[in-house]
């Protein structure tokens, strides 16, 4: 149950539909999620301001990483 909760957070930290529908409906996006209702409540406490700007970071990250280049393009210097 806890790997389905780290999932879940993952998605919503990386996945803007599924935080978009999560702002909009917590408990019934959690339950679609598979979440038990404890962890529905736990996650609908996560204040909305911090969901976002964990979101922002990790957006942030991901898009600063250099794509490694093609075996052409090492080779060939393009």
């Amino acid at each position: 149950m806890q790997d389905r909760l780290e999932r879940f957070m993952a998605r919503l930290y990386t996945d803007r539909g599924l935080r978009n529908a999560f702002v909009a409906d917590p408990a019934a996006t959690g339950v679609r999620e598979g979440l038990s209702e404890e962890q529905c409540r736990a996650v609908a406490a996560i204040p909305l301001d911090h969901l976002q700007r964990a979101a922002r970071s990790y957006e942030h990250k991901r898009g600063g990483k250099v794509k490694p280049s093609s075996f052409l393009r090492r080779l060939f210097g393009r």
